[in-house]
């Protein structure tokens, strides 16, 4: 199922240019532009990253590769912060990154832990 975006690019690259032009904070010119702070702070990431192209919304999801989430993952544990990550690899959230952290976390810890199997001949009464 495609998506509709509900901002064009353009309208994103107008609103990032006009604010990159004036003194204001993002705070007050999200306000103003009616958007919330962390929308208009992640067009402003991807903007710095990717220019135009990192505005446009995809018409359909992604899927990625373990090796891709992989890097991800261990560059996120090895101190870059979610926004940066997520500007950088062209991602919609950091709720993404999050989720493959705690994958990735949950598949480490149940690796580590041994497993408690019983002896079948102990269990097993003998007459």
């Amino acid at each position: 199922m495609s998506r509709k975006p509900t901002y064009s690019a353009e309208f994103k690259a107008d609103l990032v240019l006009e604010y990159l032009s004036s003194t204001e904070s993002v705070r007050g010119f999200a306000h103003r532009n009616h958007l919330s702070e962390w929308t208009f702070q992640k067009w402003l990431d991807t903007w710095r990253v990717h220019g135009l192209s990192g505005l446009i919304t995809k018409e359909s999801n992604t899927s990625y590769s373990k090796e891709f989430k992989r890097t991800v993952v261990t560059e996120h544990l090895s101190g870059k912060s979610l926004r940066v990550l997520m500007a950088e690899y062209k991602l919609q959230s950091t709720s993404l990154i999050s989720s493959w952290v705690r994958q990735y976390n949950k598949a480490k810890n149940t690796a580590e832990k041994p497993t408690r199997k019983r002896d079948r001949t102990l269990a097993r009464k003998t007459t």
